[in-house]
């Protein structure tokens, strides 16, 4: 008797054993079959806008080194964070990405302490490109420099208006913080996107504006508006006599809007290493970075370990300027 209870207990032993191996291969399995379906591109904007456009250029090479479709699912409102909210909450499979930028990962649940997302419930696949933001007036405008500018608005506090796309807005974060590092005072005028921003400053209804190149090119082009300072730490080839925020002696202004993927937390790590070396490999393509430049950005690739950081120190920043300028949502 005692012979076969021992003989029973060992044959249920090595039946647990091996449901919990199989348990713990299942993951790994599944991780290395990843893609077997189509994958979701969440992007958080309106269709047509340079999010949704980067997001199909850099779709098409990784769907083909992925060997599924990538599927572009625009979900806009509340500056980003409603799509972003969507990929937070979904199921960390690889199968739901974000195709997003700052406004959307940093601005909103920097400034809103009603986000029902943090910085850290993604993982970042890898960024791809910049758009450079500037300072720019009506062609009209007595100011020929940044310069000039600044120091017509420091002899009269008050006096000037400026346009942005609205609060939470990367053209508003970028003026929150040139004023914070030139030490102006002027007024805010808040407009409902970059386009009727720039159209204002076209127009002459604000004195300056802080505006993306991709808004305001056409513009430029016609010489209705002036570029005095772009806010990289590099000038944009776009605009190569343009000087940068860093060269007028505020480097502490400087921020650019990036692009980038985003998964969501717990994703597996095996999952995460598939789309990172598929987002490198498109991206190295010369053809995909023409045609990121052609709409605008300024071709730029860091890993998402790399953007982890950035977007940790660009947190802080927002936080820091929500809380000085009285505009945190709470």
């Amino acid at each position: 008797m005692k012979i076969f209870w021992y003989k029973k207990n060992i044959v249920i032993l090595c039946f647990i054993f091996s449901l919990i191996g199989l348990s713990l291969s299942t993951p790994n399995a599944f991780s290395q079959a990843y893609p077997t379906k189509p994958i979701e591109v969440i992007v958080p904007f309106a269709p047509g806008g340079s999010v949704e456009i980067g997001a199909r250029i850099m779709n098409t090479p990784m769907a083909e080194i992925l060997g599924q479709p990538m599927v572009v699912i625009t979900k806009p409102g509340s500056g980003g964070a409603i799509g972003a909210e969507y990929v937070a909450k979904a199921k960390p499979d690889g199968y739901t990405i974000l195709s997003s930028s700052n406004s959307a990962n940093v601005v909103s649940p920097a400034i809103n302490l009603n986000t029902t997302y943090t910085i850290n419930d993604f993982k970042p696949i890898g960024e791809y490109g910049t758009i450079t933001l500037l300072i720019a007036v009506n062609s009209t405008a007595p100011w020929k420099t940044a310069q000039e500018l600044i120091k017509y608005a420091k002899e009269n506090p008050g006096k000037l208006t400026y346009g942005t796309g609205g609060i939470g807005a990367t053209t508003f974060m970028f003026a929150e913080l040139f004023k914070k590092a030139t030490g102006i005072k002027v007024v805010h005028v808040p407009f409902k996107g970059d386009n009727p921003n720039v159209t204002a400053l076209a127009g002459g209804h604000v004195d300056f504006s802080s505006v993306s190149i991709v808004g305001a090119l056409s513009q430029l082009d016609a010489k209705k508006v002036r570029a005095l300072v772009v806010s990289g730490s590099k000038r944009d080839p776009q605009l190569p006599d343009i000087p940068t925020v860093t060269e007028i002696a505020y480097p502490n202004a400087t921020f650019l809007p990036w692009q980038a993927y985003f998964v969501p937390k717990g994703t597996p790590q095996p999952i995460v290493e598939k789309l990172s070396t598929a987002f490198k490999k498109a991206y190295d393509n010369p053809s995909v970075r023409e045609q990121i430049r052609k709409i605008g950005f300024v071709p730029e690739y860091m890993t998402g370990e790399e953007l982890q950081k950035r977007i940790e120190k660009e947190y802080k920043i927002c936080r820091e300027l929500a809380e000085e300028g009285g505009f945190l949502v709470k």
